[in-house]
């Protein structure tokens, strides 16, 4: 009895369709790779460098044809094509509950900007001791501090660096001033991983920052 090793080959076997079975089999490794979806834009090429296939194909296949893939969001396929990426349905789910949320995060942060930026304008005597401790740096911007004040303004933000650029640290201080502001604040952290977890949680409490206890 041959056995096949490799899941993402077992996962798109599954399917009856010979001329779906390579995008699935891309759509599981890509997951498995970390991303969320298939490219539809580059498949063509990286299907032809699969080594299961018997013939290269010339173009993606006609989509509406496959039994398996939803066309439109609405419908309920192991696969979704939208905007040229093909998707586990699932994923698809997922990532479209997320852009929904931020969406209304985003949308709801017009009530309370006001009343935030007056309250943050209180701060501004923390915000310069935890930015500024040796005075403005005349015309040199302070990323990690219009990064603070962002963050403390609206309800959604991102936050990027390489390593050692201060993103915890920022973290640490945008912390600092939103408990300044209300110290009865409920905080949770998440990380994608256990490990990264135990690595925030040891950054942030190793950070020494030139305020109070409380």
């Amino acid at each position: 009895m041959n056995t096949i090793n490799d899941v993402h080959l077992q996962f798109a076997a599954f399917f009856e369709s010979p001329t779906l079975r390579p995008f699935a089999y891309l759509v599981s490794r890509k997951l498995g790779e970390g991303h969320i979806c298939l490219n539809l834009d580059t498949a063509v090429e990286e299907v032809n460098a699969l080594t299961f296939i018997d013939e290269p194909i010339a173009s993606l296949p006609d989509w509406s044809q496959e039994r398996f893939v939803s066309c439109n969001a609405g419908a309920v396929q192991p696969f979704v094509l939208h905007n040229n990426k093909l998707y586990l349905h699932r994923y698809f789910t997922y990532e479209t509950w997320i852009l929904q949320s931020l969406h209304a995060l985003i949308a709801a942060e017009g009530a309370t900007y006001a009343e935030r930026l007056g309250r943050l304008e209180l701060q501004k005597d923390l915000i310069a001791t935890l930015f500024y401790p040796n005075g403005a740096p005349g015309d040199v911007v302070n990323w990690q501090a219009v990064a603070a004040v962002l963050g403390c303004l609206h309800n959604f933000t991102i936050l990027t660096g390489g390593p050692g650029t201060g993103k915890t640290t920022t973290v640490a201080k945008i912390l600092a001033v939103l408990f300044s502001i209300n110290p009865d604040l409920k905080v949770a952290l998440a990380a994608p991983t256990g490990k990264a977890a135990a690595r925030m949680t040891e950054s942030l409490n190793n950070i020494d920052l030139p305020v109070t206890a409380d």
